[in-house]
């Protein structure tokens, strides 16, 4: 089993990969930025990564009730906002999904740290949205959160931008994220 890409075959791979979009329709997201821990974020990142000048990290929970690739699932996910040769980016620490082909798809292609969830629910409230992610019996995120209004996308990529001292001018914002597999 190999655990890296040379430079040839990760290559070969964008290249097969460049044509495909993956669309999800109706998704419903609730995200959440907040400081964390810097002492923590040293901790359990990965070297060749470096904390971000701010410790940010990231909890969402998201229902996707349909998508172009025919997979119906629920996610969650926590990620640190992290640099690598001084370029921010999300290291992602765990993201549990409702369905296997969501599994298989985002951790073997590419590799981000999916398992299977016992559940995963987002749910409106009269005044926000509360969610709730269980693996193996433990409840590993509990999210409630009310809300003054709905922001759409592009609005909290102008959010996002000033959390990270980006500036966007007329491109949209992207975030690489930088996935390690590892046993």
């Amino acid at each position: 089993m190999k655990f890296t890409l040379d430079d040839e075959e990760l290559a070969k791979l964008t290249e097969r990969m460049a044509g495909m979009r993956f669309i999800f329709f109706d998704a419903e997201m609730a995200i959440v930025f907040f400081r964390t821990d810097p002492d923590v974020v040293k901790r359990i990142i990965p070297e060749p990564l470096k904390p971000s000048a701010e410790p940010f990290a990231m909890a969402f929970m998201a229902k996707y009730p349909k998508t172009n690739f025919g997979s119906v699932y629920n996610e969650a996910a926590l990620s640190i906002l992290v640099e690598y040769e001084g370029e921010l980016g999300g290291y992602c620490l765990t993201m549990p999904v409702t369905e296997d082909m969501a599994l298989i798809g985002g951790r073997e292609i590419f590799g981000f740290p999916k398992k299977m969830a016992d559940e995963i629910s987002l749910e409106r409230t009269e005044n926000g949205v509360k969610g709730r992610c269980v693996r193996k019996g433990i409840v590993l995120m509990n999210l409630s959160m009310s809300f003054d209004e709905e922001v759409e996308a592009n609005k909290l990529a102008e959010i996002l931008s000033t959390l990270t001292s980006q500036e966007l001018g007329d491109k949209e914002w992207e975030v690489p994220s930088y996935n390690f597999k590892f046993f």
